[in-house]
């Protein structure tokens, strides 16, 4: 849905309510992505790409030189 409720958005949200097969396929897909972009271990190998860049953050328990 882009901001408009059209007769095509009634749709596709029917079929989603009345196929419990498709909505099982689609929360699974949904979860998958989830799960890829915006789970803990993402985050955290995130922040540590940007903490590893040389002279941004001293190890942990260290001083900066």
């Amino acid at each position: 849905m882009d901001g408009f409720l059209t007769g095509d958005v009634v749709a596709q949200v029917r079929h989603v309510l009345d196929d419990k097969d498709y909505a099982r396929e689609l929360t699974e897909h949904n979860y998958g992505v989830a799960c890829r972009f915006f789970s803990y271990n993402r985050v955290q190998n995130e922040l540590q790409a940007i903490l590893d860049k040389p002279g941004l953050a001293p190890p942990c328990g260290r001083e900066p030189p």
